[in-house]
This record gives structure tokens, C-alpha cells and sequence, in this order.
């Protein structure tokens, strides 16, 4: 499991964004992390990033996030810009789409600092596309025990699970999003009951009177995402409308996908929060964002 996220980690770097890895370069080691390094093609910018390889231990988390101890090993002010993967290689790559899709959408492109919370999802989002991209995966995905190909009728079996439902997946997201604002903009005098208001809304069914999910809520307690939990869903509009554009370009063209990814380099991931997330989008993409792209890869439209 480990080897096969880490191919396609390194297929989409060094093929979408020209970023040749380098094995061994300026590789660190601590805790049980491996981070070896990628250089930039062509340009003398120093090391562009690094792959962290998180091999499994007891206490990995099963969410994805940035955190200090890369920053304090390397003596730097800044976030690292990374992949990060976790997994095992004793581990057979048979539940691996899961596993990528839940433990591998950490890419911080830039690092998060000073970028505004509505595209701090962004950069991870869009990278989550490339799991379910027939010419990715069809680059390296193999078998475990034939070294078969991924086959095109499992790879469309696959897609259609991670939309199932997404409409009532969208809509829980909305109404977390639509309390969140709500408890910090006009905190009400009984937070419960605002929150089964705003489910029954949203959401088909209604709550137990013994609901208590505002007692787990810690993304906007003590995640960080107070007033800002909107963005999970905003970032997934333009993060959409992103990998839109490497569809209306081509995926099957290499070329295209090359220049595409280039210019999600030179926008995305070498701005960071240095100029307005909408400027950014705007300059990679041309126009405003549109949930048309969100609806279409979600089976909505």
C-alpha cells in the first residue's frame, strides 16, 4: 500500500507539475518519517518540496493536516510543502483507493500561512483527483497478484461508489457549514436546537432528542475551522473547477496536461497566501469559479 501511493504521488508531481523526484536527496529521517526531496526541472530554485513516508504506527491519524514537527527539524519558519503518505508495505494494495482518499489529501502547497480559509482545501482537494484518473493509475496500478492492469469496468465501478450519495453528502456538509456561521454570527440561547433546525433543513430525517453532535463538532471548536468550516465546501467548488481544467484539456494529453500543470504550479502552489485565493483563481483559470465542474465529477449533472 505504502509503494503504491508513493507511485502515484511521484507520477503526478514529476508529470503534472515537471518536478522530478529525487531519491535521496537531502532525505531526513525521524520518528519513523522518510522524507526524501523533489528538485525543480529545468531551474535552480533549491528543493521544491519533499514526499513525507509516514510508515504505519499505533498513534497515525487517519485525517490529514499540517503540523510543526517538520518545521522544527528543519529549522525553518515556514511549512514544508508536501505529500503525505501513509501506509505500510507489508500491507497488500487491495483497499488502497480508501486508504488514499482518507490519508493522502495533504498536500501543502506553499505551506497554509496567511492563506484565506476559503481555499485553504484547495491544493489537497484537487490532488485527490488523480486517484480515480484512468491514465494515473493505469501508469503504475497493477494486480496484486497477476500484475493485471486496473481494469477500465472496475475503475468506473470504482468512480460510481465515491459518488454515491453524493448529493445527501453535499447537504450535510452545507448544513455543518450553515451552523457553524450561524452559532458564531447570532450565538443562540440553545445551541441544540438550532442545530436540529438547521438539520432537519438540510437533511432528510430527524434527530433524537439525545443528539449531542455540537459536543463532537471540534473541527470549529478546537480545529481551527470556527467560522470557517464553509470552506471545506468552497474549496471543493474550485478545486473541482482546477482539475476541470486539465479536463477540458485532455487527460489522455500529456502535453496539455504538462502545460495545465505548470501554470496549477505557478498560480496554486507558488502563490500561497501571497495574493487574494480568488486573484489566484482567476489568473490560473481565466474567469470566477462555477459549481458546474463540483456537479458534473460528482455525478450531480
Amino acid at each position: 500500500a505504502l509503494s503504491f501511493s508513493f507511485a502515484l504521488s511521484t507520477g503526478v508531481v514529476t508529470g503534472t507539475f515537471t518536478l522530478p523526484f529525487e531519491e535521496g536527496k537531502k532525505t531526513m529521517t525521524f520518528s519513523g518519517v522518510v522524507m526524501p526531496g523533489w528538485g525543480d526541472s529545468g531551474e535552480d530554485c533549491g528543493d521544491c518540496g519533499t514526499i513525507k513516508i509516514d510508515k504505519a504506527r499505533p498513534f497515525i491519524s487517519g485525517t490529514a493536516w499540517f503540523n510543526d514537527e517538520f518545521e522544527n527539524a528543519l529549522h525553518k519558519k515556514v511549512k514544508v510543502r508536501r505529500i503525505e503518505i501513509t501506509g505500510n508495505d507489508n500491507v497488500p494494495a487491495i483497499d488502497i483507493t480508501d486508504h488514499m482518499l482518507t490519508k493522502v489529501d495533504d498536500v501543502g502547497a506553499s505551506g497554509l500561512n496567511l492563506v484565506e480559509w476559503d481555499a485553504v482545501e484547495v491544493a489537497s482537494q484537487f490532488m485527490e483527483n488523480w486517484c480515480l484518473d484512468a491514465t494515473t493509475l493505469k501508469s503504475f496500478a497493477r494486480h496484486v497478484a497477476t500484475n493485471e492492469a486496473i481494469p477500465a469496468e472496475l475503475l468506473e465501478r470504482v468512480r460510481a461508489a465515491k459518488n454515491y450519495r453524493a448529493a445527501t453528502a453535499s447537504m450535510r456538509q452545507l448544513a455543518f457549514a450553515t451552523l457553524d456561521m450561524r452559532l458564531h454570527v447570532s450565538p443562540p440561547a440553545d445551541p441544540n436546537a438550532l442545530k436540529d433546525r438547521i438539520f432537519q433543513d438540510f437533511m432528510p430525517g430527524t434527530t433524537i432528542p439525545e443528539d449531542r453532535f455540537l459536543n463532537a463538532f471540534t473541527h470549529i471548536f478546537a480545529g481551527g475551522y470556527a467560522a470557517g468550516y464553509y470552506g471545506y465546501k468552497w474549496s471543493e467548488v474550485m478545486s473541482a473547477d482546477v482539475f476541470g481544467a486539465f479536463e477540458e484539456a485532455g487527460l489522455d494529453d500529456e502535453a496539455a496536461v504538462r502545460r495545465i500543470g505548470r501554470q496549477y504550479r505557478d498560480t496554486f502552489l507558488a502563490l500561497g497566501g501571497s495574493v487574494d485565493p480568488m486573484e489566484v483563481f482567476k489568473r490560473f483559470r481565466g474567469r470566477s469559479p462555477t459549481i458546474d465542474a463540483l456537479l458534473r465529477q460528482t455525478g450531480l449533472r
